[in-house]
C-alpha cells in the first residue's frame, strides 16, 4: 500500500513537472524549477499563443521482446489512442537497467521517419513491475509532447502506459 502511494505521488509530480514544462522551451528534464510547479498549475487548460494545445488520456501498450536490459534497446508500440504516438513507433532506452530497476532516459521515435521524437525519463521498479515515465517535449508530430503515465506489466513482454497528455495542435521542430 506504501509503495502504490508513492508511485501515486510521483505520477502526480510527473504532471506537475509536465505543466511546468509547458511554457518551457527545453528538452531537459531539469529545466523547471520548483516554484514554477504551483505558479503553472493552470497550463494544460491554457492555449500557446503559437498554437492551440490538446490533452486528454493516453493509453498506450508495447511489446518488450527486443529489450533485454542493455542500453539502445527497445520496446515496440502495440496500440495508442493517440494519432501522434503510432503503432510500431519504438521506445528506445538510454541506460542499462539493475536487476530491481530502471531509471533512464528515453525517446519514443518513429523509426520509418525518423522525426517524429519524443523525449522522456521512466522508473519502472523490475520486482513490482510498475512505474512512471514522463515525457517533455519533442519533434515533428510530438512537438510540445508532455506526459505523466503509468507503467503497468501486463503478461509476458506486454506493458501499458496509463495517464494524461498535453500536446500542440501542429508539426513545427521546436519545442
Amino acid at each position: 500500500m506504501i509503495h502504490r502511494k508513492r508511485l501515486i505521488a510521483t505520477v502526480i509530480i510527473g504532471v506537475g513537472v509536465i505543466i511546468a514544462c509547458d511554457n518551457q522551451r527545453s528538452t531537459s528534464p531539469t529545466a523547471p524549477a520548483a516554484a514554477s510547479l504551483s505558479a503553472s498549475a493552470s497550463g494544460l487548460s491554457r492555449s500557446s499563443s503559437k498554437a492551440p494545445r490538446q490533452m486528454g488520456k493516453v493509453q498506450v501498450t508495447k511489446e518488450c521482446s527486443q529489450f533485454h536490459r542493455q542500453a539502445g534497446q527497445y520496446c515496440t508500440i502495440t496500440s495508442s489512442n493517440l494519432d501522434a504516438i503510432k503503432v510500431g513507433m519504438r521506445v528506445i532506452y538510454a541506460t542499462a537497467a539493475t536487476p530491481t530497476m530502471l531509471d533512464s532516459d528515453l525517446t519514443l521515435q518513429d523509426p520509418s521517419s525518423g522525426k517524429d521524437i519524443a523525449y522522456g525519463h521512466v522508473w519502472p521498479d523490475l520486482q513490482t513491475l510498475r512505474g512512471v515515465v514522463v515525457f517533455w517535449g519533442g519533434r515533428g508530430t510530438l512537438n510540445g509532447f508532455h506526459a505523466g503515465v503509468v507503467v503497468t506489466h501486463l503478461t509476458g513482454a506486454n506493458w501499458s502506459w496509463e495517464g494524461a497528455y498535453s500536446s500542440k495542435d501542429g508539426n513545427d521542430d521546436t519545442d
